[in-house]
């Protein structure tokens, strides 16, 4: 495969062979490690590493290895209360019945 000329060097950059990767397949990058590739084409591959970050790389430029390690299991996540179940939730807990509000007198302007 006939690949464009490089802007800085003036050589030939040759795009590696975007079937040696599909998706869900799992690679070892030196500097990342251990992550399952999500999308590859000619032009970008997307990985999800072990420590769920996501990232892009030019295809042509990228070194993995494939490996046969299988994915780590991950922990399902707790749900999350919001911040107003978590406020009203101690409240309700602790409520007491409110006294009858009593009315306030209007306020007079005084002249000058």
């Amino acid at each position: 495969m006939r690949g464009a000329a490089c802007g800085i060097c003036r050589e030939e950059v040759v795009a590696k062979d975007t079937r040696a990767f599909v998706p869900n397949d799992r690679v070892m990058h030196t500097l990342f490690g251990m992550g399952t590739i999500v999308e590859c084409d000619p032009r970008k591959t997307v990985i999800e590493f072990d420590d769920n970050s996501v990232r892009k790389f030019v295809t042509s430029l990228v070194q993995l290895e494939k490996t046969l390690d299988q994915t780590p299991m991950q922990k399902p996540k707790a749900a999350r209360k919001s911040r107003a179940k978590k406020a009203a939730a101690p409240a309700a807990k602790t409520a007491t019945p409110a006294a009858p509000a009593t009315p306030k007198a209007p306020r007079v302007r005084k002249k000058k």
